[in-house]
């Protein structure tokens, strides 16, 4: 995860800080490794 948002700053993105929430994180998990991905296909 903090690799993640480590790419997102070095491109200049916003970042959202999420408290970290079990179920937050659950329910958040999948869609934030789609948005992962959808950053890796923009910058490729």
């Amino acid at each position: 995860m903090d690799l993640a948002l480590q790419k997102i700053t070095s491109n200049g993105q916003i970042v959202i800080t999420l408290k970290e929430v079990d179920t937050t994180f659950d329910f958040l998990g999948p869609f934030l490794d789609e948005i992962n991905l959808t950053f890796e296909r923009i910058k490729n």
